[in-house]
């Protein structure tokens, strides 16, 4: 600082000529200063509104400083992110933005290579900090205090730079005086430093000398990230008296001024974007209490917790619960939601689910539950890439495809700001969401914004439900996840209905190795079923398990169908499964009842579906309802479908009455109803599948009490000579699975060719062989589902089957072989994919938190389910005149103006396929240029069709047809 302007005011030299911001919608310019000082107001007021006392005091101890100072350095670190824009690089992009600045013989430059030019503001960031931070105390070796600030800060548009070698660190600006400049220019990045720092308070803080955790790290790159996106919020500079007038210059009291106003507007800024702490009433405390707020008594888990969570758990950890399907457990983890609010400051939580389907179902529950529990109104968010087109979302998220856009200086990040947390990755910070896994997962794969996502469940309890069904690829990025949630101190609770004790142990010893770090050793972790148990986020100390009763025991009595896998003649094959299907629901014209019947593949169900419609759909006296739900219909139809199946088959109301439930009909379906969407039927059949997956398909019948239900659905055995007639039985003893089992012609089960890679021979395999040997024997729910688990699961599976014959032997052991090959290739590759555990040390932050720019040929491995070879189709109409429409009638033309309500209406009519089906088909169809720039456009396929009856085939592919009103896409 220095003095001596007109009105003898002490001046703060920098320039303002230097521009940060510019847009046809400015009058002027917004000068690096401002955008600097805006960045930093927002900081604190995040810090305020996202950081309990408990995550300070994390912080504080990963960043090896006082917590009193923890609120003022975030606020400098995020007001020095863009000084990389004090550059010759940068500046020089608009050179009549500050013409006069070129003229100045102060500002030293060089003629610029065309490598200068492209010299990015964000890597210029990292040689300027790496230069100016040890002037300030930070500790200036290559895996010092510096380096990893210069790095972190170079981050902040998601793009990780390398490390600084020890000789460059000496002299980082050195090296690159061309794009950076000299003279003035470091005269300058000095000065804008100083005036933050004095703004800040952390001019008053000492450096930090020791090198901050990764965890820590990525709090402060999130809060950074987070601050700048709303600073550069079109809306937010252009309000009223911020863009500065013309010759506005940084005297002290102009930046005093600009600075108050912008400290003054940040909390509403932050509170306009629906960022902050939910905060909650506290855990019912017994159990008429939960009963008067959740409208139900507790079942015996849910009173477990209510009587035992309190005493037992004292701050953050990790919750691992276990109890059949139906048991309650979305209810548990929400007791566990408000515990944690109490104990470890959690303002919020983060629910994550297997598929779209179960986690579009899972926010209609956290809805109710958000409006019954909480004290003050907070933003609630559904994340998955059809999210918008929630019937109970859209309204919240169609605004966010217009709007304020956030000013950048590239292209590529460009990205819409009204309904701010709707757009884009950003939804992750909303303090309420339900998710697919994949939004939590993305955190630890090397992609831009990774810490920005891993940021977003920071000070949250982080729902990971339906843990079981991750195949090794997802279930190692999982782990690794944990490790960085434990390692932040995120309460996390864990949910499963058919979890093996060695899965089990491996999540408790992930989010242990997070909280402990390499001194943790592994666990003896021995499940209860059903139970609970507890992981101290403090101490990694794990409780004894909890058992819990149910208040739903009941006999599951399997019965093992076989129907040939006719590997040579398909048609054959499927004629004779369906033909036994038919056979199995022969009486459900008379007797009535609801079956559902669950297929491995979408094409099985299509061809399921397309009998049974033969033999119910039209025909004289015949009253069944069909319906089909997979994935290949088009969005609308899907929600259409889903939403149709959950009132017809969902939970019966307060006085057991279900008003839409059929008397008579089927279901149809994929794996998208086994998991986390509350049905009930009276009988399942099913194809077969592993073992946990079969209980949970078995968790779909029988899941409520019902008046009595159609004899006939009913387990032979139950089933006395007179209850085999028309009169239902009053109370069934148990629930009838039936299991399509695929033999070949000795008998012996084998996986049929068409499904492919959907699940490993060696668990089908060991299910056919357990459910064998169990023979007419029940599975006792709850009691035999953890032996049975861990048994299809075991090593010594077939050590422990020497009674087996030789042939049988070999290829058990064939089909386990493959499995283990492909477990240990996809582990493998996952650990040299994914970001490394937050206690790993290295000299490159790049190594550490992952680096977005991956070598080739590893892209297609950055992704968080592995060979999921699939694009997003929209159907279309070609017209006579050779428009094409989004309907037959040709009223929705595709090519207009992007606008929220066309959006919405093309991704209404997208279809998910394999991408097979349309790779190298350039005849296909091409999206209008203009979708290439939209976030939700990007990447669609157009094929384009005719109308056929009452549905719709291609031009280019004859073999798509989609028939909406009945089986959706397939190929003929």
């Amino acid at each position: 600082m220095e003095s001596g302007d007109r009105d003898q005011s002490r001046v703060m030299v920098a320039d303002c000529r230097l521009w940060a911001k510019s847009t046809d919608h400015l009058e002027r310019p917004y000068p690096v200063l401002c955008h600097l000082m805006d960045t930093a107001a927002i900081a604190g007021a995040l810090f305020d509104a996202l950081m309990s006392p408990d995550l300070v005091g994390r912080l504080a101890a990963g960043l090896k400083v006082e917590p009193q100072v923890c609120r003022s350095l975030v606020m400098f670190w995020a007001g020095l992110h863009d000084i990389g824009k004090i550059s010759v690089a940068f500046q020089a992009q608009c050179r009549d933005l500050c013409g006069s600045l070129w003229n100045d013989p102060a500002y030293i430059t060089a003629p610029q290579t065309e490598d200068d030019a492209r010299f990015g503001h964000d890597k210029a960031a990292l040689y300027i900090l790496a230069d100016l931070l040890p002037d300030m105390g930070y500790s200036g070796r290559t895996d010092g205090a510096a380096h990893v600030f210069a790095q972190l800060l170079s981050r902040h548009h998601g793009r990780a730079h390398a490390a600084l070698r020890p000789e460059e660190m000496r002299d980082p600006v050195g090296r690159f005086v061309t794009p950076l400049g000299e003279g003035e220019w470091q005269g300058q990045r000095s000065a804008h430093v100083r005036v933050i720092a004095e703004l800040t308070g952390a001019a008053e803080a000492s450096g930090v000398t020791q090198r901050p955790s990764s965890a820590a790290v990525a709090v402060v790159l999130g809060l950074v990230v987070c601050a700048d996106w709303l600073a550069s919020q079109e809306s937010f500079i252009t309000s009223a008296g911020r863009l500065p007038e013309e010759g506005w210059q940084a005297t002290d009291k102009n930046v005093r001024r600009h600075w108050d106003a912008a400290v003054s507007d940040a909390p509403a800024v932050v509170r306009a974007a629906g960022l902050g702490r939910a905060r909650f009433h506290p855990m019912p405390k017994d159990d008429a209490e939960f009963e008067a707020r959740f409208g139900f008594p507790p079942n015996q888990l849910q009173a477990s917790l209510i009587h035992q969570l309190p005493a037992m758990v004292r701050n953050s950890g990790l919750l691992l619960v276990t109890a059949p399907p139906g048991d309650g457990k979305t209810e548990a983890s929400q007791l566990a939601t408000l515990h944690f609010h109490e104990v470890a400051g959690a303002g919020g939580f983060a629910f994550g689910l297997p598929t779209m389907a179960t986690t579009d179902a899972m926010f209609r529950r956290l809805k109710k539950f958000a409006e019954l529990h909480l004290t003050d109104s907070a933003a609630i968010a559904l994340m998955h890439s059809m999210a918008w087109l929630n019937s109970d979302f859209g309204a919240l998220a169609e605004a966010s495809v217009e709007g304020s856009p956030i000013l950048t200086s590239e292209d590529a990040d460009m990205v819409v700001a009204s309904q701010w947390l709707r757009a884009g990755k950003r939804g992750i910070l909303a303090p309420l969401g339900a998710m697919t896994i994949d939004q939590i997962l993305a955190g630890v794969l090397p992609i831009r914004h990774n810490m920005l996502r891993m940021f977003g469940l920071v000070g949250k309890t982080v729902v990971i439900d339906e843990a079981h069904s991750y195949g090794p690829w997802m279930h190692a990025l999982l782990l690794r996840a944990l490790e960085w949630l434990g390692a932040m101190g995120s309460p996390v609770v864990v949910m499963s209905a058919t979890l093996s004790g060695r899965t089990a142990q491996d999540l408790v010893d992930a989010y242990r190795r997070g909280v402990l770090g390499a001194v943790a050793a592994p666990s003896s972790v021995v499940p209860i079923y059903p139970g609970w148990l507890f992981v101290d986020g403090t101490s990694g100390a794990v409780s004894e398990p909890v058992p819990v009763g149910t208040s739903r025991p009941s006999d599951l009595y399997v019965e093992l169908v076989p129907v040939a896998a006719g590997a040579e003649d398909v048609t054959g094959q499927v004629l004779e499964r369906l033909s036994v299907i038919s056979d199995l629901v022969d009486d459900l014209p008379r007797a009535g009842g609801c079956v559902l019947i669950c297929c491995n593949t979408v094409a099985e169900a299509q061809a399921t579906y397309n009998q049974l419609a033969s033999t119910f759909v039209g025909v004289s006296g015949v009253s069944v309802q069909l319906d089909l739900l997979h994935s290949r219909f088009q969005s609308k139809d899907r929600a259409r479908i889903s939403s149709a199946a959950e009132a017809a088959y969902g939970k019966p109301d307060a006085r057991g009455d279900s008003p839409s439930r059929p008397r008579a009909s089927i279901l149809v379906a994929t794996q998208v109803v086994e998991q986390s969407i509350d049905l009930d039927f009276d009988l399942v059949i099913t194809d077969l599948a592993p073992i946990a997956l079969l209980l949970q398909r078995a968790g779909r019948g029988r899941r409520h009490e019902r008046g009595p239900r159609p004899a006939w659905t009913n387990p032979a055995r139950d089933c006395s000579t007179e209850a085999m007639g028309d009169t239902p039985t009053p109370r069934p003893r148990g629930a009838r699975l039936v299991v399509l089992e695929p033999v070949d012609k000795d008998g012996a089960m084998a996986k049929p060719p068409q499904w492919g890679a959907v699940y490993f021979e060696s668990l089908l395999k060991r299910t056919s062989r357990v459910l064998r040997e169990r023979g007419q024997e029940p599975i006792v729910i709850p009691t035999d589902v953890q032996y049975l688990v861990d048994e299809v699961y075991a090593e010594d599976f077939v050590d422990r089957r020497e009674q087996a014959g030789e042939q049988d032997l070999k290829e058990l052991r064939d089909a386990d072989n493959e499995y283990l090959g492909t477990l240990i290739a996809e582990q493998q590759l996952a650990a040299n994919v994914m970001i490394k555990a937050p206690t790993a040390k290295a000299k490159n932050l790049a190594v550490e938190l992952g680096d977005a720019q991956m070598t080739d040929g590893m892209e297609e491995f950055v992704v968080t389910r592995l060979g999921a070879d699939s694009a997003r189709v929209v159907l279309v109409y070609r017209q006579a005149d050779g428009s094409r429409t989004l309907d037959a009638r040709g009223t929705a033309p595709v090519d207009r103006p992007i606008a929220a309500a066309h959006v919405r209406q093309v991704m209404e009519h997208m279809v998910p396929v394999p991408g097979r089906w349309v790779s190298n088909h350039p005849a296909i169809g091409e999206a209008p240029a203009a979708w290439a720039k939209h976030p939700l456009l990007r990447g669609l396929v157009l094929a384009e069709g005719i109308a056929d009856g009452d549905g719709w085939r291609s031009l280019h592919s004859p073999y798509l047809h989609y028939q909406g009103t009945s089986t959706g896409l397939h190929r003929d």
